[in-house]
């Protein structure tokens, strides 16, 4: 049996898909985000141990390190 690496990208593709499976919770959920000074307020669904789907009009570039601010309000439908 080959032996997996963390650099291995192989490895790598395989964490990621089990993060991709790991229990999720179907929430809606208001909430701000802030990066650099600036705040901006999302909606957070979709949550997980490893993430969550964060909706909004105005969005930081993927993988960007940004501020939760999560007011922990479910928001209705509409």
């Amino acid at each position: 049996m080959a032996e997996e690496h963390e650099d291995d990208p192989a490895s790598a593709a395989k964490r990621e898909a089990d993060e991709r499976r790991a229990g999720r919770s179907n929430v809606l959920l208001g909430a701000t985000i802030e990066q650099n000074g600036a705040r901006m307020p999302v909606r957070v669904s979709n949550l997980s141990a490893n993430g969550a789907l964060v909706i909004g009009d105005r969005l930081p570039v993927a993988d960007t390190n940004v501020t939760s601010i999560a007011t922990a309000l479910p928001l209705k439908a509409s």
